[in-house]
């Protein structure tokens, strides 16, 4: 069964991507388990809200030798980022604005009934869907003081068909104004997009999307 002694330790970005491949097949190999991460109870719903997501993020930001560790608590963050020092680089708040209950509910339903909600969108919908949960969690996580943290809102929908990615691409910019009159206290604050693996930073009002390698860690030497 997994635990927190298993997740928190300190790991290269692709440790913890060879970390999370390892534990999700075991997951889905094992009935109990993977009941508990389908319902996200206990570690389980860390593992699969933040861990999973943290290494996407971190693969996308930091070079190979950092090394990071991810915390479950209320501490105030998610995971801590230590250079090849060993000196404390930053740390990440990691944030999922997701329709809960629907989520629930769809979960239930898998439980009970061996399937769970099934939804046809139109092109872009389904982000659409989750603004004002993204406007919500903004709001209120520009009441807290992230000052020293990377603030990383995660958006996670179904994968779309390829020759729709630059539909949903021009939606996720869009969100950029959705929150332009959100002021938030934090390090940065960027949108990790779960089904592309790509990573746009906040700034001026918009969401840009930048090699890692020249921003946030330009003082590191790749």
């Amino acid at each position: 069964m997994l635990n927190s002694d298993d997740i928190e330790k300190y790991r290269c970005p692709k440790g913890l991507m060879y970390f999370n491949e390892k534990w999700k097949r075991e997951i889905f190999r094992d009935k109990e388990q993977r009941r508990l991460a389908q319902s996200k109870k206990g570690i389980y719903k860390f593992f699969r809200d933040e861990v999973i997501p943290l290494e996407v993020f971190a693969r996308r930001r930091y070079p190979n030798r950092f090394r990071i560790i991810p915390i479950n608590g209320n501490q105030g963050f998610d995971a801590e980022v230590y250079d090849d020092k060993g000196d404390l680089f930053e740390k990440i708040e990691l944030t999922y604005p997701h329709d809960g209950k629907e989520c629930a509910l769809s979960t239930r339903n898998l439980h009970e009934r061996g399937y769970g909600n099934i939804r046809v969108y139109s092109i872009g919908e389904n982000v659409d869907l989750l603004v004002p949960f993204i406007e919500k969690t903004a709001s209120d996580k520009s009441l807290k003081d992230y000052g020293d943290c990377v603030l990383v809102f995660i958006i996670d929908f179904d994968l779309p068909f390829p020759e729709f990615k630059q539909a949903y691409v021009d939606r996720i910019r869009e969100l950029g104004l959705k929150i332009s009159h959100i002021n938030f206290q934090a390090k940065e604050v960027c949108f990790l997009v779960m089904p592309y693996k790509d990573l746009y930073y906040y700034q001026a009002n918009k969401l840009l999307k930048k090699d890692h390698k020249k921003h946030g860690c330009a003082n590191v030497a790749f």
